[in-house]
């Protein structure tokens, strides 16, 4: 599109926001029966989401302890982890310039469970991460974030991110390539390619939440693990697909609900199971 003609269709989305957005908030409000009268005026007055709602966790302390009894780590090492995403000051600026550009997201970037992957992927320090359902590049920049971390500490990471919609990733489109692949496709279609010859320590699945999509993407990343493979489901409250894998392999599932700090959303819940594959033995 020229740029004579993007000026004016910038102003029709302006419009088309401000004349329709209020319409789609009370939607929202009614679809999540929402009747806290302060969580609806905040809610009303100063959020721009419509959907794929973000916010600060109300029970980080229990995400702490949920990671550090998963995975078998000290309390105190995982609230350190935790600690350095919610002190990156660099990245919360980073992404905060970029969302400040959308009319449609809020101006600062709040993370919710998304800690948790970040936490995972710091302590278990995979080689190759995934993740499917890219979206905006929200929990990508957080599992990125931590793969970076990683490889100044010495181990070296990569990030596969994948989802159906080739406007996705736009918060982390200038990631360097050496750490993030973005592949645009239906898993169904893309993931087993992708994994060719690759072997997968992390996985989050985040993509259509549906039992056999979920089963599907759960079971390609079993067959391609690692010697120690982590399994995140996320939205795991709409989902047994992980805990039923779990039961078919042996393994233990955990599974923690987060609770947002300050919005009606009821908030989503975290499935984890870590995988060793036959003949290995846990660290």
């Amino acid at each position: 599109m020229t740029a004579n003609l993007q000026q004016p269709k910038r102003a029709l989305d302006r419009l088309f926001l401000r004349s329709v957005r209020p319409l789609l908030k009370l939607a929202v409000l009614r679809r999540y029966h929402v009747r806290s009268f302060r969580h609806a005026l905040g809610y009303f007055l100063r959020d721009r989401e419509i959907t794929n709602f973000t916010y600060d966790l109300a029970n980080d302390g229990e995400l702490a302890e949920f990671l550090a009894a998963a995975a078998g780590r000290s309390g105190e090492a995982v609230d350190s982890y935790l600690r350095e995403l919610s002190e990156d000051h660099e990245l919360d600026e980073r992404l905060a310039a970029k969302l400040r550009r959308r009319r449609d997201r809020n101006p600062r970037p709040k993370f919710g469970r998304r800690a948790g992957w970040y936490g995972l992927v710091r302590i278990f320090k995979p080689s190759l991460v995934v993740e499917t359902g890219t979206h905006d590049g929200l929990g990508t920049a957080v599992l990125l974030r931590a793969v970076e971390r990683n490889a100044a500490e010495g181990t070296i990471g990569r990030l596969l991110s994948f989802d159906v919609d080739p406007s996705s990733g736009w918060l982390v489109a200038d990631a360097d390539p050496d750490l993030l692949e973005l592949h645009v496709g239906d898993t169904a279609r893309v993931l087993e390619p992708a994994f060719d010859g690759r072997a997968v320590g992390l996985f989050v699945h985040d993509s259509l939440h549906t039992y056999e999509h979920e089963t599907f993407e759960l079971e390609t990343a079993v067959r391609h693990a690692a010697e120690r493979l982590v399994l995140i489901s996320d939205n795991a409250h709409a989902s047994d697909a992980l805990r039923d894998l779990c039961g078919r392999l042996s393994i233990q599932y955990h599974h923690f609900r987060e609770r947002p700090r300050d919005h009606f959303y009821p908030g989503a819940a975290i499935g984890l199971a870590v995988y060793e594959r036959p003949g290995q033995s846990a660290q």
